[in-house]
């Protein structure tokens, strides 16, 4: 949905930036994430998911309807994607992820992790551009 909205958007006015896109749809825009809008903003050539379906939906933090992270869920699913990180040939991954994971307990000995700290989605869509 995120996508064809996007399209529209981009079609009727083309000085509009990817970031106005994102302003104009924020929670679709979530939906997606960073990775996904970079992907299709050219910017990365591939994403390669790190995810379990079962414990993004448990790791959910408005599955009680109020804003509450399950911090059991959350540290099985920050396990799963590093393992699945560690499973590449490549030596340099990047992770994209949210302000709420820290996985310094997550990676194992030998393994240098370098965070790059990222504004909120809600910051990069309303800062001026």
């Amino acid at each position: 949905m995120y996508w064809q909205l996007r399209e529209q958007q981009l079609k009727s006015n083309p000085n509009n930036s990817e970031r106005d896109v994102m302003r104009s749809f924020p929670e679709l825009a979530l939906t997606v994430g960073n990775p996904g809008v970079l992907l299709k903003t050219g910017l990365l050539r591939s994403v390669e998911s790190t995810e379990d379906a079962n414990l993004l939906a448990a790791d959910n933090p408005m599955l009680t309807g109020t804003f509450q992270v399950d911090h059991v869920a959350r540290e099985a699913r920050e396990s799963f994607m590093i393992q699945q990180l560690l499973k590449s040939n490549d030596h340099t991954m990047i992770l994209i992820c949210g302000r709420g994971h820290e996985f310094q307990d997550n990676v194992p000995d030998g393994v240098k992790l370098v965070r790059i700290p990222m504004p909120n989605l809600s910051e990069t869509i309303s800062d001026s551009p």
